[in-house]
């Protein structure tokens, strides 16, 4: 399965969420790597994004999106995509 995965993130710039992206550049490497992220979409602002994701299951997306360091900063939004 496939999802559209629409973030944006509280508090883009301040110094917890700007501390975190080194281990969420890894983080979102390493799930690239697995598969499971296809593309990122960063907004040129960086208060959110797009991210395309293949899983088994919508609870395997989910659990692979809370594996990000900055999980706790962004409101996700996800939508099937038809294949």
């Amino acid at each position: 399965m496939r999802f559209m995965v629409r973030f944006t993130t509280r508090d883009p710039g301040s110094d917890e969420v700007l501390s975190l992206i080194p281990t969420e550049r890894e983080r979102v490497r390493e799930l690239q790597e697995e598969g499971t992220l296809e593309e990122l979409y960063l907004a040129a602002d960086r208060s959110g994004g797009w991210i395309v994701m293949r899983g088994a299951s919508l609870e395997w997306i989910e659990e692979a999106l809370a594996s990000l360091p900055l999980h706790p900063y962004l409101d996700l939004e996800l939508t099937a995509i038809r294949e």
